[in-house]
């Protein structure tokens, strides 16, 4: 009976202690790996597994806005954009002036063509951080998706100005130079993002389409055979090409190419270039 009156007393540490243990297991610091190990997921392309990383780190700690940002990037680049606008929506409760969850918001909601909170969205970032380029490119974007070109360029002007060797940002002002007819302002931007080392098939494309515009042939044909040799099914690239060879006068060549552009599906009511 002494050893059983004092076995009750220790039963009763021991399960206290297991508590005070399990309640431990939770908090910031035991969501902290969790959080790190879905960081590096992403980083290497692997958002499914992410997305499962970010939800023991918020089940372990629900205050941390940033696991629910990153889960709503995984989200988004998987294209679950309704989900990522959720997670999105979380974060900014708990950080109401996390000026990056408002520009990953906007992105989604871009995503899901609502131009307007897209806008509200990147202008509160702009608010928040004026000096951060790629809000003023992804607002850009958004004035592009809505045709309205002379605003895109000016949140692409900023967007450079504050990030001179940003190519992409070059690459589309040169798309919304085309937009607005202005091709030699086109082809210079197309040029230096194709110099800063994006010498993409698009880059390619959008400064050969700048130069046929202007009726600058040769210069067309040779920016869209270099597209095609980055992408051998450009349909757009065979289909200018061989308009390009047709001013000049070439017909079996615009006919093997724009005969090439059908076959691959190209669609001659396409009007606006957007890379």
């Amino acid at each position: 009976m002494k050893f059983v009156r004092y076995l009750i007393p220790l039963v009763l540490v021991l399960l206290l202690l297991v508590s005070l243990i399990a309640c431990g297991a939770k908090g910031p610091a035991a969501a902290q790996p969790y959080y790190e190990k879905g960081l590096e997921l992403i980083d290497g392309g692997q958002f499914n597994e992410a997305i499962a990383q970010f939800n023991q780190a918020i089940k372990l700690d629900s205050g941390n806005a940033e696991s629910y940002r990153n889960r709503g990037i995984a989200y988004d680049v998987l294209g679950d954009y309704d989900k990522a606008v959720k997670d999105y929506d979380k974060a900014l409760r708990l950080e109401p002036d996390n000026a990056e969850a408002y520009n990953d918001r906007g992105i989604a909601y871009r995503h899901l063509a609502q131009y307007g909170k897209a806008l509200r969205d990147f202008d509160e970032a702009i608010r928040l951080e004026p000096g951060t380029a790629k809000f003023y490119y992804n607002r850009g974007n958004v004035y592009t998706n809505l045709s309205q070109f002379e605003q895109a360029v000016l949140d692409y002007d900023e967007a450079i100005r504050l990030s001179p060797d940003l190519a992409v940002a070059y690459s589309v002002r040169g798309s919304a130079h085309i937009n607005l007819s202005k091709y030699d302002e086109a082809v210079s931007d197309f040029s230096e993002a194709i110099r800063l080392g994006s010498g993409t098939a698009s880059n390619c494309y959008g400064r050969g389409l700048a130069y046929y515009y202007s009726a600058q042939y040769e210069q067309a044909i040779t920016d869209f055979g270099q597209a095609i040799s980055l992408n051998a099914n450009y349909a757009e690239a065979y289909f200018y090409r061989g308009q390009s060879y047709a001013e000049l006068r070439n017909d079996d060549k615009a006919m093997a190419d724009i005969n090439r552009a059908l076959e691959l599906g190209y669609d001659e009511g396409l009007e606006i270039y957007r890379p």
